[in-house]
């Protein structure tokens, strides 16, 4: 999931939940293996961040206000939740990034 998320283009990364801290590795990991040798252009530098004390609405004004640009300071418009969860949070995850300021 983290090579298929870094090839596709993702440029900011947080992670929030229980062992956060490994999804923030397994990016970083997937992104440094993705140039091997070569230094990671700041266009292509996946900016990783893990949230493990902080409640998911906190979380999600980071994204919403603190993580506003890529790494090369490009603005960032897109936002993809996954939420990996018996239940469904969709709505309240929604609301809870709409809420954000």
């Amino acid at each position: 999931m983290s090579r298929l998320l870094v090839d596709t283009g993702c440029v900011y990364a947080m992670a929030w939940g229980l062992d956060c801290s490994l999804w923030d590795d397994s990016i970083d990991r997937a992104n440094i293996e993705r140039f091997k040798d070569r230094e990671i252009p700041d266009a292509q530098f996946v900016m990783t961040t893990w949230h493990e004390r902080e409640s998911i609405e906190e979380v999600l004004w980071f994204a919403k206000v603190c993580a506003a640009a890529s790494y090369s300071n490009e603005p960032l418009n897109d936002l993809l939740v996954l939420d990996f969860s018996q239940q469904d949070r969709a709505a309240f995850i929604e609301a809870a990034y709409e809420q954000a300021e």
